[in-house]
């Protein structure tokens, strides 16, 4: 990662204190306004296949939303605005972490340091608790889960499916809670699926399948519109006996089977991948690799300790932390549950196989990065799965669209993730091209979130 000088580092600082002081001396007659005039501005339309940039661009910020985009003919500055001149730097929209949590300040600092603007919170016991109250803080979209069936503490099982009245009002419940995002969980029957992916269309909700007694074949059938954990969406691949079992224990024992029925196949030539892969590609529906949770394990792989954004994450907070020192898990003793051991080397590179088996058959992605589960770091994270989706295929302005543009494709998402009038204005100033190395996504010069300038490197105290 490029370091910026001493220099630019008090330029910064000195623009800052400065905007500030207008923006308070003008507070009575103006609201904060930025023009950023010059830069070039990446084109993310189309899934990523588009690729017609934009130089010498103005992009006027106001009531933190954008205002304007275009040429300096095209766009009137007003006379109070904040001009920041980044001729030479690339404009692109804040990144969006589709599967992540945020569980204290740190986390919303670590987030926003690498980029993240917007992220789908996740709670959980392995993510612990959601923290909301974080300030700076990227933007949290609620999420919530369906289920199919009643489960019962008492008995430790599941006793009797839900009923059709009961998933419409699990999702009026969550609708009200202000969920965004709808995960439709295991125990989902096709028909159920159905049901609720029509009421959460309904009510405005995302959904993302990660399903066992249905098949994702009937999820796409049901209109789901996207599916999350490579591990997982590729389960219809597996024999039938082990299939059968998987559905009603996907966390327990016929789950290892899967990881170990992966290790033995050759993703190539295996026609029920190949089938299912046509699927995928010839469907709406995106896929979230959620790959950073398996990463360590790569021969390639980059200790996530190494980023300088890493000495704010407590070790204690992170669900089965990396080492320190060589950024690979510790293998512990006497255990049989897959979450306390190392991913074997063999297993993830075939998952890498199978998702450049599906991106080759022309399937769709968007971002999630599992954070803070199996090691996966806040912000870290999102450079991490980035790198993967180009490792499967990807161009790195496909890659880049994934985390972005993808969310209006998708989801429908019009208020995030393009730099367009009416649009929220979060927006990173980059140092350099990231279509030409997507590792120039952490060149970060400037950070807007909601319309305000963020001093990135104060982010690090």
């Amino acid at each position: 990662m490029r370091s910026m000088s001493s220099q630019e580092q008090v330029s910064i600082l000195i623009l800052i204190i400065a905007f500030s002081l207008v923006s308070c001396e003008r507070k009575a007659d103006f609201p904060a306004v930025f023009a950023l005039t010059g830069g070039t501005l990446i084109d993310l339309n189309n899934f990523g296949k588009s690729d017609r940039d934009k130089e010498n661009i103005v992009v006027l910020i106001a009531d933190n939303k954008i205002a304007a985009v275009g040429t300096q003919n095209e766009v009137t500055i007003p006379k109070h605005a904040n001009v920041i001149d980044v001729r030479g730097k690339f404009i692109v929209p804040g990144l969006i972490d589709g599967f992540s949590t945020l569980n204290n300040q740190a986390y919303a600092n670590a987030h926003l340091y690498m980029g993240v603007t917007t992220i789908v919170g996740l709670e959980g016991e392995r993510r612990g608790e959601l923290f909301t109250e974080a300030d700076p803080s990227p933007e949290i979209l609620g999420f919530g889960t369906i289920d199919g069936r009643i489960w019962s503490d008492s008995e430790d099982a599941y006793t009797r499916w839900q009923t059709d009245e009961e998933i419409i009002q699990a999702a009026d419940s969550l609708a009200k809670r202000g969920t965004k995002v709808v995960l439709l969980h295991y125990s989902m029957n096709p028909n159920q699926l159905k049901l609720a992916v029509q009421r959460c269309k309904e009510l405005g909700m995302a959904t993302i399948g990660e399903l066992g007694y249905a098949t994702y074949a009937d999820a796409v059938d049901a209109g789901v519109q996207s599916f999350v954990h490579t591990s997982r969406y590729s389960v219809d691949i597996v024999a039938a006996k082990l299939r059968e079992e998987y559905k009603d224990s996907p966390f327990g024992e016929p789950r290892n089977m899967m990881y170990r029925y992966y290790e033995r196949f050759t993703p190539e030539t295996n026609d029920g991948l190949l089938r299912h892969a046509e699927m995928l590609g010839s469907s709406d529906v995106a896929l979230i690799l959620t790959m950073s949770i398996f990463y360590p394990s790569f021969a390639f792989a980059i200790n996530y300790w190494e980023e300088p954004v890493a000495d704010l994450i407590d070790r204690k907070d992170i669900h089965l932390p990396v080492d320190r020192i060589t950024g690979k898990w510790t293998k512990l003793e006497n255990t049989a549950t897959w979450d306390t051991l190392v991913w074997p080397e063999v297993l993830v590179d075939k998952l890498l196989r199978i998702e450049q088996t599906y991106y080759g058959k022309g399937t769709t992605y968007l971002t999630g990065t599992g954070v803070d589960a199996f090691g996966a770091m806040p912000g870290i994270a999102m450079h991490v799965e980035l790198e993967m989706l180009t490792r499967i295929g990807l161009t790195n302005r496909e890659a880049l669209a994934a985390a972005t543009s993808n969310y209006s494709e998708i989801f429908g998402w019009n208020h995030i993730g393009r730099i367009e009038v009416g649009h929220e204005a979060d927006l990173l100033i980059l140092h350099d091209n990231p279509i030409l190395d997507i590792g120039n996504l952490k060149k970060i010069d400037f950070l807007f979130l909601d319309g305000e300038l963020i001093e990135r490197e104060m982010l690090l105290n």
